[in-house]
């Protein structure tokens, strides 16, 4: 991303109202720039310059409303209109973490990284391996889309109805859940190893990768099942599928090469024969080359054995 890793209001933006219109997301520094909390602050800054905007204010330019609730410095972040805050352990004098740089910095970028995303976010190949690192529950409505990102109505609602439910409990589920869609059914089928019927909820444990699908049908999910199903889940009643043993990433590996072969066949049969065709056609040539050499050899010889023999009764009689 250009520009400097940490913004200030002396540059593009002269005011907050200008600040905040730059994202939906932004993180922002509030106090004198020293101090362990401004180093960490620096560091995890430019750890994720490129996925986010930081920027620092002095007491004076920070929202009132910020500087009355939080002891100065602090770290915040304001995401789709609200803000939340940095809960700094040096400021505890009870908390077990030590207010060194070192732990400062990796709690401050674990909490960034667990606010850096919007409350209901798309989820593609691309951005679900970050979305992992919050090490949250990643909640996901699977949709289908069509290849110019369509859904279906019937899609549209089932995603609305999760979205309710999200908006509904942001405060009470915002620390352990992330919210979002997918409209590539083939990525969550590839973590559940079967293919889900479309719409449908699935829910991951970034930590554990295990998951976890409502017993009810996605036909007859409401605001009221899936609410108890998040809670079903937190308290670790819902079944529970996956991991990450060696006996699932086998099958894993196998459900996936198999669900490959079969999308290359469906698409393009012919294609799909040559590819596969032609090598082990190869290497059937040279099976039989390596595996029959001796035997055509065997009868060569037996041949020739047998004219040499012939010869010599002949020359004798």
């Amino acid at each position: 991303m250009a520009g400097p890793t940490i913004k200030d209001l002396k540059g593009t933006c002269t005011d907050l109202q200008c600040a905040f219109k730059e994202a939906e997301i932004i993180f922002s520094f509030v106090g004198n720039q020293e101090g362990p909390l401004w180093v960490a602050y620096k560091a995890v800054a430019h750890q994720y310059q490129s996925q986010n905007i930081f920027y620092a204010f002095d007491e004076g330019e920070a929202p009132v409303e910020w500087t009355q609730k939080r002891e100065i410095p602090f770290v915040a972040v304001r995401k789709e209109g609200e803000e939340d805050f940095f809960a700094n352990p040096s400021k505890d004098p009870f908390s077990e973490f030590p207010g060194t740089d070192h732990n400062l910095t990796e709690l401050l970028s674990a909490w960034v990284d667990r606010e850096r995303f919007p409350t209901f976010v798309e989820i593609s190949r691309g951005n679900f391996p970050t979305l992992l690192s919050t090490n949250k529950y990643i909640v996901m409505a699977v949709l289908d889309q069509d290849k110019l990102g369509r859904i279906t109505p019937e899609m549209t609602e089932f995603k609305n109805m999760v979205l309710s439910v999200v908006m509904k409990n942001k405060n009470k589920y915002h620390q352990l859940f992330q919210f979002g869609w997918v409209g590539t059914p083939s990525l969550v089928n590839s973590i559940a190893m079967d293919t889900l019927p479309i719409p449908s909820l699935f829910i991951l444990n970034a930590t554990t990768f295990q998951h976890h699908i409502p017993d009810d049908e996605p036909q007859h999910l409401t605001h009221e099942a899936i609410e108890v199903f998040l809670e079903s889940v937190l308290n670790e009643t819902a079944p529970v599928f996956g991991g990450r043993s060696l006996g699932i990433r086998i099958y894993r590996a196998y459900y996936e090469g198999k669900t490959n072969l079969s999308e290359m066949w469906a698409g393009n049969p012919v294609l799909t024969t040559v590819i596969f065709g032609l090598p082990l056609a190869f290497l059937s040539l040279i099976f039989y080359s390596i595996c029959c050499a001796d035997f055509m050899d065997a009868n060569d010889d037996d041949g020739m054995f047998s004219k040499i023999i012939t010869t010599i009764t002949f020359c004798t009689i």
